[in-house]
């Protein structure tokens, strides 16, 4: 029972820490794109629509395409998952009228996703690597010391 709740847990806040990043990558562009045509605020309904749309997607990515965007490197299950989503993003952009039927500028949220996404999956290699290095250094002074307490 433990080890379920703890690994439900563990997806869970991967889910909501991912949402989160997606959720200020699409702020931002929104925030771009309303200060264009000199717009300087946005409704608190966007706002929600945003959070809660990153929120599902970010789901699917976990349940539906085996988290792409944690993968070990780029490939072509990588790139169709990666544009099932942006494409589900695309439809929910057009259909709650983000950018007022400005198809260039939904076309470009498609681009700046697949920018993100790519943006992510760097980040996870590069955290999954730093934690590899720390783990391998843990284990050699371990060894070296045998069995000393180390923090």
């Amino acid at each position: 029972m433990k080890d379920r709740w703890s690994h439900y847990l563990s997806r869970e806040i991967s889910i909501k820490y991912k949402a989160g990043i997606y959720s200020l990558c699409h702020l931002f562009y929104c925030a771009c794109y309303l200060i264009w045509w000199d717009t300087f605020s946005i409704s608190l309904l966007q706002i929600a629509e945003i959070a809660f749309l990153s929120y599902f997607i970010c789901n699917l990515q976990v349940f539906a395409f085996n988290n792409f965007d944690e993968a070990d490197s780029v490939t072509g299950k990588w790139w169709v998952s990666a544009l099932l989503c942006t494409g589900l993003y695309l439809l929910a952009v057009y259909f709650m009228d983000w950018f007022d039927d400005h198809v260039l500028v939904i076309l470009g949220f498609g681009a700046w996703q697949l920018f993100c996404y790519y943006c992510v999956y760097l980040v996870n290699k590069l955290k999954r690597h730093i934690d590899t290095k720390n783990f391998n250094q843990l284990l050699e002074a371990y060894k070296k010391g045998k069995g000393q307490d180390y923090d």
